[in-house]
């Protein structure tokens, strides 16, 4: 039973997951949320023992909802995030060999620069 609630919220298997998952996901929880502190206003302590129990119930049975739903909302992210991952490390890595490029302009900018001095000096010195 339990495996069978836990798939009913499980986020779809990475990469399938569209961007709004996370949003419904969340959406959704934020609604039990308000659906809890809705219960939480009704004068409990008027309930009969009976009324009582099914309320203290309905409580725990949405606070449970909405652990999963973080939890779904959390694994969603996650599996987005790894689909994502080999751009980024291929962009990183892309940027890497970038910045080699610039440093090796900057080093041969630094030389001709150097060499630029000298050629200054030696101007100055036969002017």
């Amino acid at each position: 039973m339990a495996n069978a609630r836990r798939n009913r919220l499980a986020p779809a298997p990475a990469g399938t997951a569209s961007t709004g998952t996370a949003d419904i996901l969340t959406q959704l929880r934020l609604d039990m949320e308000a659906t809890v502190t809705k219960l939480l206003l009704i004068p409990h302590a008027k309930l009969s023992d009976e009324d009582h129990e099914a309320w203290s119930d309905q409580i725990h049975q949405h606070n449970m909802a909405i652990a999963k739903l973080r939890n779904a909302v959390l694994e969603t992210l996650s599996d987005q995030f790894q689909a994502e991952l080999p751009a980024i490390q291929a962009a990183t890595a892309e940027l890497v060999k970038k910045l080699e490029r610039l440093q090796q302009s900057v080093a041969i900018i630094r030389a001709v620069d150097s060499v630029l001095g000298v050629v200054r000096q030696i101007i100055t010195l036969l002017a």
